[in-house]
Order: structure tokens, then sequence, then C-alpha cells
């Protein structure tokens, strides 16, 4: 009988349900809870040769439990309430030691890292061959570059290098490069005279940036409507801050002008995100989910995968959204599908360790990490506590979540 496939309207409340009719007992069923819809394909891939099989594959925004599902594919699953409910996994294959997630008490692995993300810097080929390294950028390489400010005749701002507050991703990036492990405790414990720290440092580099932060302000609700690369482009800006996926998804005509560099501390890049796998201790059909995990993980698979995203027009980077854990795809398969990146895939030494996130980070990043560092950024006068707009929000979130 051939394979069905049911492909819902609402895929984030109802499951795509892959495989052959009729009944099947769970152990032929595997249950994929996932943040990734690009992993279709990948199912229907898996399924074409084993006809007895049947996945259900559903699609959220967070994973935020894992006691319904086989196995978990997601970002941001190294959190100790998630790796608390997660069974050991074989050791894995050859890649990035800097991707090990966390380990049980006998050293066993109980994530296995698939893809990984890191901090981009892009600028044109010519702006980014006055930095002094071919491969990363370091906050002060920025920072140095405020010799590009121009002024029109009535003193307004009308090019500039490269200000911190135009990208509140650069916030984290400075955290996990100044402080590496800040939040790994949680916020109810966070260091907020770290956090602090981290924030009268992009303040002193926005206003020698711009020469002080009102020009800022003026020059972004001047010019930023436009996009980063139209800016670039123009010479408007010099540098800007992007990610795998925003870059891949530039026009050709704009993107050959630009190179990248990894945004880093003065000696490691530090991970931005990471795509992990791991199966529940209360799993119904760990096998199969381990031989799904073990097919994903294979450079041929991950090459297939990539060139049927291609075919399908599915704007996907690289694999999964970023960089392969398997090092030997990132240098044959994603330099194939991204010439421009040939010479720039860092090797191990160059990245730093990959840390535990708190539980709920997207959410917490977005409604209360990013509003608090843009407020911070444009008040005058002392603002709360990073910890005390978490507290608040915590509250707040139970509330809701009752």
């Amino acid at each position: 009988m051939r394979n069905t496939v049911l492909i819902p309207a609402l895929a984030v409340l109802i499951p795509l349900i892959i495989g052959a009719g009729g009944c099947r007992s769970s152990r032929d069923t595997l249950n994929i809870l996932t943040d990734r819809s690009e992993l279709a394909p990948a199912v229907e891939m898996f399924l074409s040769d084993r006809e007895s099989a049947r996945v259900i594959l559903r699609h959220v925004q967070d994973i935020d439990e894992a006691e319904s599902a086989d196995l978990i594919i997601g970002s941001n699953l190294n959190t100790p309430p998630m790796t608390a409910r997660l069974q050991p996994l074989e050791s894995p294959l050859e890649m990035y030691p800097a991707l090990m997630g966390p380990l049980d008490s006998r050293g066993r692995p109980l994530l296995q890292a698939l893809a990984f993300e890191l901090p981009l810097i892009i600028g044109t080929e010519q702006s980014l061959a006055l930095l002094p390294d071919p491969v990363i950028v370091r906050p002060r390489d920025l920072a140095a570059a405020a010799g590009y400010l121009l002024r029109d005749n009535q003193g307004g701002v009308t090019r500039m290098s490269f200000s911190p507050a135009w990208n509140a991703s650069l916030f984290t990036d400075l955290l996990a490069i100044r402080a590496p492990d800040l939040l790994t405790g949680g916020f109810e414990q966070v260091d907020d005279g770290s956090v602090d720290a981290v924030v009268d440092e992009i303040r002193s580099w926005r206003e020698a940036a711009a020469g002080d932060v009102n020009a800022d302000r003026a020059f972004s609700r001047k010019y930023r409507y436009l996009p980063e690369d139209v800016l670039l482009t123009r010479g408007r800006i010099q540098f800007a801050r992007i990610d795998f996926a925003a870059w891949a998804a530039l026009p050709y005509n704009s993107s050959r002008r630009f190179d990248i560099r990894y945004l880093s501390g003065d000696r490691l890049i530090p991970i931005s995100a990471v795509t992990w796998a791991g199966i529940p201790n209360r799993s119904g059909n760990p096998r199969l989910a381990r031989e799904f995990l073990d097919w994903l993980l294979l450079p041929e698979t991950q090459g297939r995968l990539m060139d049927r995203w291609e075919s399908e027009g599915l704007r996907v980077f690289g694999f999964l959204g970023g960089l392969s854990s398997i090092p030997a795809v990132n240098y044959t398969r994603i330099i194939d599908l991204h010439p421009r990146m040939e010479g720039m895939i860092p090797e191990n030494h160059y990245l730093a360790p990959a840390v535990p996130v708190p539980h709920r980070w997207r959410r917490i990043r977005d409604d209360v990490v990013y509003p608090w560092f843009e407020a911070a950024m444009d008040s005058d006068s002392p603002h709360e506590k990073l910890s005390e707009a978490y507290r608040r929000w915590d509250l707040f979130s139970i509330r809701e979540d009752q």
C-alpha cells in the first residue's frame, strides 16, 4: 500500500501524519514533537523504504514538555527541567566537541546536537577586508570603525558604521561573550551587576559610534526603514548583525556583494542557538526514535534533505537553519550550496562550548530580555533591573498559564 500524506491547514494544532494506512501498533508508530516545520520532507524520505512504519509529526512554536512524544527535535532543549525528562543516548557520532550536551551521572549524553547557529556580522567585501581577522570580528573591531561617521551641514548623521542598538540580538551576543555562564542558573539568580556592565559597554559604544544617543536615534528614524542589505549597498552603514536565515534570504544581487564574519570574543565564537534531539524517558518507541535519529545524522541524509528543501523552494539555510553538527557536512554540502562560505567554516577551537539556557528561553528572551534591553538603551534615568523585570513577567505568566 502506498504511503499517504495528510497535510493540515493548521499545522501548529493538528499533526502531520505520514505512513501507511490501516492499523499500526505503537511499535510501528513514531511521535515526533518539533519546532522545525521543514522536517516534514525528512519524514517522507525516512518512510520511503519502511512501509510498516507511521510517523506523527507535530509542529509547535515551543517545546515545553516531552511526555507525549517519542522524539523531540528543537532549539533550547538543554535546560535542566527538560534534560531531566530525557533518557541517555548512545555515544554520538563524531561532531564538534563544543556541541556536547549535558550528560547523565554515568557520563552518557542526554541530547544530540543536529545543527547550530553563530552570530554573523555582514558587510561589503571592501569593509570586511579592513578588519584584522579573516574569520572573526570582535566588538572592539566594530567600535574602532567609528571613523566611518559622516554628518551633513546641519550636523545630522548621514552615514555611520554600526550601532549596537540596531539589533537586540547583539545584547545576548555580548552577554555570551562577556559572561557565558551568566544565565545558566536561570533568571532567579542572574547577576544584575554583570548585566549592567554589558549595558554600560553598549551605551558607551553607541555614543562613540554616532556622537551621541540622540544622533543614533535620529539616524535610525531617517534611514533604517530600509532593509539592511540596501543600506549596506548604498554605503549608508558599514556592518550589520544578522543570522544565517537572514543572510541566506538576501537577494542574489545583494548577497554576492557581501561577506560575513563571526562575532567573537577574544578567542571564542559564542554559539547563539543549537537544534537538539532527545528521547523522552516515557517514549513509547525509543527503538524507532533512535533509528530515525541515527538516519538523520548520516551525512548522506543531510545532503539529500538540503537538496530536497532547495528543490521545493523552502528557505532553509544549510541544515535545519544552521551549520551541521557533523563537520564533514559543512565542508562539503553546505559549501556546495553556499560557495561564499568556503574558508569560513569555523573549526572547533573557534567555538565556545554550548551552555544550558534558562527554561522557556525563547519566551523570556522575546518577552523580557529584548524589551528590557531596548528600554535600558533609551532610558536617561535609572532603569528597572533585569531580574526585577523577569520576576514581574514570571508572576504574570504563571497567572496566565493557570
